[in-house]
């Protein structure tokens, strides 16, 4: 699109701006986890290194310390009488009256507190156990957390029932964090002019149905859903309509610099990253408009516009703008959940 216009990239040679982008974690060569004469190689069946696990390896007793919880007021101490310095120990996920909002220690429940005090009490590996199946499993491939010693989820009930007492392991964990390249797809319409406006949508949430989802079903691509596409074609239509604007005209006194943002969903990575890389004179920039979500307006529905507050100039334009047929609502504040607010 930017192409068949007069867009043309910002510096010469590409429209793209590439960053990168920690995306959980990935195996290494050398994983295993032997209890007995048992040796198990990674999988979602047997076991796997968590989200909490730093790389190392363990050979000795494992002690098990049931749900690893203390807590005095309820009379529960699960390291009473252990010493497990320098040991393993295996940890039950649950808790001593199962997971539910009236269990007695819900406020124990949390894996990461847990594992923290096992950890301050000289564990030097934690095996995590659910032998009863009663709460959500430890995530595997995520953002890692690294509590600073090698955490394991043993997947496999009869083996974790063979943890639930003293009982000899040898484990080795190498993982490593797994960086994606993302890119950011930058267009300028350079008109001579000293200030630029930028424009801004992001492209990077095909919708598969995971997280932040209403959807329900087996994960499957919703393509041309309106979080994604429809903020990208706005931007595109502006693109093709400003690079037709002849001079003279009031719209042809600023250059132009189209982005469409990687990254929005893990959290404002693609424009956080293209402000901090100077790509652009910051100085230079006029203002900047978002479009994340284009609607699609019922009969009395209202156009929403955040951030009116960010200019002296904004709600002037909104509220007298003859152009502008639909019922407005507006917002003060430049902070939200979108790429404007690292231009903010």
């Amino acid at each position: 699109a930017f192409i068949n216009s007069k867009v043309t990239p910002l510096h010469g040679g590409s429209f793209f701006q590439e960053f990168p982008i920690m995306d959980g974690i990935q195996m290494k060569e050398g994983n295993f986890l032997k209890i007995r004469r048992n040796q198990w190689a990674v999988s979602d069946s047997t076991y796997y290194p968590t989200q909490y696990t730093e790389n190392g390896s363990y050979k000795g007793k494992c002690y098990y310390v049931e749900f690893g919880i203390v807590a005095p007021e309820l009379g529960r101490d699960d390291y009473a009488g252990l010493k497990i310095e320098e040991k393993a120990v295996a940890l039950n996920i649950s808790s001593p009256d199962g997971i539910h909002p009236h269990s007695e220690f819900s406020r124990y429940e949390d894996l990461s507190g847990r594992i923290e005090l096992a950890k301050e009490k000289g564990a030097a590996a934690i095996v995590l156990i659910d032998p009863e199946g009663s709460r959500s499993l430890p995530r595997k491939f995520r953002k890692r957390l690294n509590m600073g010693i090698p955490v394991v989820f043993v997947a496999n009930k009869e083996e974790a029932k063979r943890l639930m007492r003293k009982t000899k392991i040898k484990l080795n964990v190498q993982v490593e964090d797994r960086v994606l390249t993302a890119k950011n797809v930058i267009g300028f319409l350079d008109r001579g002019q000293k200030r630029t406006v930028v424009i801004g949508a992001h492209y990077d949430h095909l919708g598969m149905g995971r997280e932040g989802s209403l959807y329900r079903g087996e994960p499957a691509i919703h393509n041309g859903a309106d979080d994604n596409a429809s903020g990208v074609a706005g931007m595109l239509a502006l693109a093709e309509h400003l690079s037709a604007v002849q001079d003279g005209d009031g719209l042809a006194n600023k250059n132009y610099l189209f982005i469409a943002f990687s990254g929005e969903e893990k959290g404002l990575l693609g424009s956080n990253f293209f402000i901090k890389s100077n790509a652009y004179e910051k100085e230079a920039m006029d203002y900047m408009i978002n479009m994340d979500m284009i609607g699609h307006l019922e009969e009395d529905g209202k156009l929403i516009i955040n951030g009116v507050g960010t200019s002296s100039s904004f709600e002037r334009i909104i509220k007298h703008n003859p152009c502008i047929e639909v019922k407005i609502k507006t917002t003060k504040g430049g902070i939200g959940p979108s790429d404007h607010t690292s231009f903010y």
